[in-house]
């Protein structure tokens, strides 16, 4: 709900989607209230989110606007009356909250306050420190405490320690957290730490961009912009939120970020310092996207495409001036980024709105020297009121020339053939600007499943990866044998596409798609959110995948469009060449394998090769060990394979001669793109 603002006393109350905390006494017939939406607002909560004075703080809000995002209940199983009710118990907003002692049975009315505030030290919302007038921030906090939990809480358990302790483990946007509290103890703001998370892989980096001296950027969503060295050390350079990034590949020291709602920044000495570059979309009704895309030129470092409800282009690099002027004033140029003398964005297309109203908004891009593409929607959520749109706008084809930073050419493509789905990902053909692909989603909360909301069906569609030879006018379905999940980035390499989806990696042998693959081996199976080739090395991508952090993959042949790009699915083949009986105890078997890959001119690589070799009992079988002895008798498809000795010439030893009786020889090969040889079971011996 949004709760409305008349003044009660010095608290002004501003919106919240919390809507209180309720207790049952009979399984869910009837409830009670326990603490209502204005008690977040107390002054005594302890919320760094309630900046309480005589003047309404604008662009504040009260604790639980994220509750529709951010919402748990966790009871504590240690504490309890003597009736078996219930005396401590947490609940997570964007602060982790919990109740006075440990005594009082949960029945009714509970006073909460905050353990886990949202910012640690004397800050508190927007930034306000006790200097501002008639502002009292952290007012239960008269001594900071230097560490918290990240903000927005997720989840959280109990775990008892078996002595009357407890601790509580929650988890939120920036990981996991722990307290633990003696029997009797209660807990408070002081006791976190510094989390619970070793050995957690980096959280969901958005976009990640790599410099030519190895240098990598990435925004983080909740936990900032992501700096990894060549040296492979990791650093946070800006905090906050951060999704899309850019990188100059000349010059690793010049780096740009988004905040939320296409809000830029850049910095000049690779991260130390930073000022605004925002274009003048972000956050203004139907402007940008929470999480808005812009993208570099990869012939030009300094020409960039950004925006929100209109396509900003500049071609000023670090130079161009923030459109944002909300900071000036007493705060110098350089540190706000408006200057009225420097270059500024221009403005070269309107995206207009769709039937319904609702102004589109980038959802993606691609731009390669004067040409763009960029994919939109109108109405881009579809759990609010209205209709989903999609739409795809270029300067490609147009009424005239396309021209960087200008509004030459740009006009909306027809896109006939284009499902009414979010536009994830675009690419141009380097070869032909009129050629280029789009990958689909399903809307923008990413895992609604299209029509799931009951929207038109016909309009929905199917297939994932689309492409178009006349500039976006007409699109066919190329999605082939890819799984059906949501595609998200797209890219050309060479004589193949490359698209990555939710749950992984895959590529084409030609680009025409259609018939797909995985791309290589070891990456996670996790959703794969942006790719990028590495600048001046076509032979070179990274990825960032969805909370498993960011790889690159090597291809073959770093030459674009050389033979070792091809997609290799041909299965490799093993065979036994002989056996070998030795005097003594010793016995082997040989055999070769290989992998005709992509044929002549790109044949593949035997990476590993299996050998079982089994005896045969009616509808049983029996397993050889190394030792050469004879394991339990099991059913025939549960094969104990033995790792082999070198790859096209292998050889499998055992330490002595096996049983007398009727054996089979089984043969498993695997190449380096990962294809599985079907197993060779025919080789019969006796011994």
């Amino acid at each position: 709900i949004d709760v409305p603002e008349p003044v009660k006393g010095n608290n002004v109350y501003r919106p919240t989607n919390f809507n209180g905390i309720y207790v049952s006494a009979d399984f869910g017939k009837t409830w009670t209230q326990m603490m209502s939406t204005q008690d977040v607002d107390r002054p005594d909560s302890g919320s760094a989110l309630v900046p309480v004075g005589a003047v309404p703080v604008v662009g504040s809000y009260l604790p639980g606007v994220q509750s529709w995002y951010n919402e748990w209940v966790a009871i504590d199983p240690t504490v309890q009356s003597a009736d078996g009710i219930p005396t401590r118990m947490s609940f997570g907003l964007e602060e982790v909250w919990q109740n006075s002692g440990t005594t009082t049975p949960l029945t009714g009315q509970t006073q909460f306050h905050v353990i886990g505030r949202y910012y640690a030290g004397e800050v508190c919302q927007l930034g306000l420190v006790p200097t501002v007038p008639g502002v009292i921030p952290c007012p239960t906090s008269p001594t900071p405490t230097n560490t918290t939990t990240h903000p927005d809480q997720h989840g959280a358990i109990w775990i008892p320690d078996g002595k009357g302790g407890v601790t509580l483990l929650v988890g939120n946007d920036g990981g996991a957290f722990a307290q633990h509290a003696a029997k009797d103890e209660l807990m408070d703001n002081t006791k976190w730490g510094e989390g619970r998370n070793e050995d957690m892989h980096t959280l969901l980096p958005y976009d990640a961009v790599m410099a030519k001296d190895g240098t990598i950027t990435a925004g983080l969503q909740d936990n900032g912009q992501l700096k990894i060295s060549p040296s492979g050390r990791q650093s946070m350079i800006y905090g906050g939120d951060a999704f899309y990034s850019a990188i100059d590949p000349d010059n690793s020291d010049v780096i740009y970020e988004e905040y939320t709602y296409g809000i830029m920044k850049v910095t000049r000495d690779g991260g130390h310092t930073w000022r605004s570059m925002s274009t003048s979309d972000e956050a203004n009704g139907n402007g940008a996207l929470f999480a808005a895309p812009f993208r570099m030129d990869p012939l030009n470092p300094n020409h960039i495409v950004a925006g929100g409800a209109r396509v900003m282009e500049t071609t000023a690099g670090p130079d161009t001036s923030s459109a944002d002027q909300a900071d000036v004033g007493s705060t110098p140029v350089s540190s706000t980024g408006y200057d009225p003398n420097a270059p500024q964005w221009q403005n070269v297309w309107d995206l207009g709105s769709n039937p319904d109203g609702d102004g589109f908004q980038i959802s993606a891009m691609d731009v390669r020297g004067d040409t763009s593409y960029v994919g939109a929607c109108g109405r881009c959520d579809v759990l609010s009121a209205g209709t989903f749109n999609n739409k795809l706008a270029t300067n490609v084809g147009g009424d005239a020339p396309p021209k960087a930073g200008t509004p030459a050419g740009w006009h909306d493509a027809k896109a006939a053939g284009l499902p009414q789905r979010i536009i994830n990902g675009i690419a141009m053909d380097p070869a032909d600007p009129k050629t280029v692909y789009v990958t689909l989603g399903a809307y923008s909360r990413r895992w609604l499943p299209p029509g799931a909301l009951g929207d038109d069906a016909a309009k929905v569609g199917t297939g994932h990866v689309f492409k178009s030879t006349d500039a976006g006018a007409t699109f066919t379905d190329i999605t082939g044998n890819l799984p059906d999940a949501s595609a998200e980035a797209v890219l050309v390499h060479g004589d193949q596409i490359v698209v990555s989806t939710d749950v992984g990696v895959f590529t084409s042998p030609t680009k025409n798609g259609k018939t797909w693959a995985p791309l290589g081996t070891g990456l996670p199976n996790a959703p794969v959110v942006s790719m990028h080739m590495v600048p001046d090395d076509p032979g070179t991508l990274i990825a960032a995948t969805f909370g498993r952090g960011v790889y690159t993959y090597r291809f073959a042949d770093p030459s674009a469009g050389g033979p070792g790009n091809c997609v290799d699915v041909t299965k490799p083949v093993g065979a036994v060449s002989k056996l070998k009986r030795s005097p003594g105890r010793r016995f082997a078997v040989r055999g070769t394998a290989s992998d005709r890959g992509c044929g002549a001119s790109g044949r593949g690589v035997v990476k590993r090769v299996r050998v079982a070799l089994v005896r045969v009992v009616g509808k049983r079988c029996r397993y050889l060990s190394v030792k050469g002895r004879l394991g339990h008798s099991t059913s025939c498809t549960k094969v104990r394979l033995l790792k082999a000795r070198g790859t096209t010439h292998w050889v499998l030893k055992l330490q002595r001669h096996p049983p007398h009786g009727r054996y089979r020889v089984i043969v498993q090969v695997t190449d380096s793109a990962g294809n599985v040889g079907t197993r060779r079971k025919k080789l019969v011996f006796r011994h």
